[in-house]
């Protein structure tokens, strides 16, 4: 699945956002199944996420130049370090924007919005979730979920039980 093709130079926007392992171990995110109908140039999902490895609390930044006024769609993949299978793809997306609101939104397809988990400080943010594969892992505290920063893409935590994908954060009733 790994891909890292250039696409040609188009009418395109930056989006330029985090990825954070809240996980207590290594990860390592390839990307692939994108279109370069999508993106522009050189930064593309594949050549922005593969073999991008984060330790355990670690954020690193990602730049994506996204074509205008197109679906913009890829699959990321995580696998923990050192290990031959994935545990979870992510199908991602940034939508195309409305009248010019949340162009740089991404979406996570498959995802299910809960509220925030003890250890935040308001009871009214919501994340959108997705979970990828079991573990025996503590759960990630909540204090340390991507709650506040506009600028996460994803987050990976431990959350019942399950490695998760974090995406999407906001207050209730206001647009993230």
């Amino acid at each position: 699945m790994p891909d890292t093709k250039t696409c040609p130079d188009k009418s395109s926007f930056t989006v330029q956002r985090k990825v954070t392992n809240e996980l207590p171990f290594p990860i390592v995110l390839s990307a692939g199944e994108y279109s370069c109908n999508d993106w522009s140039g050189v930064s593309t999902p594949g050549r922005a996420f593969n073999n991008l490895n984060l330790g355990p609390g670690e954020s690193k930044s990602v730049i994506l130049e996204a074509a205008d006024n197109v679906s913009r769609n890829w699959t990321l993949a995580v696998r923990q370090e050192g290990a031959s299978g994935f545990l979870g793809t992510l199908r991602m997306s940034i939508p195309v924007a409305t009248l010019g609101l949340y162009a740089t939104s991404v979406k996570v397809a498959d995802s299910q919005k809960i509220f925030a988990p003890d250890g935040s400080a308001l009871k009214t943010e919501h994340c959108d979730v997705l979970d990828l594969s079991r573990t025996n892992e503590p759960n990630t505290p909540g204090s340390r979920w991507n709650w506040y920063d506009q600028y996460d893409m994803v987050s990976f935590v431990v959350r019942d039980g399950y490695v998760t994908a974090v995406s999407d954060c906001g207050i209730t009733g206001v647009a993230p």
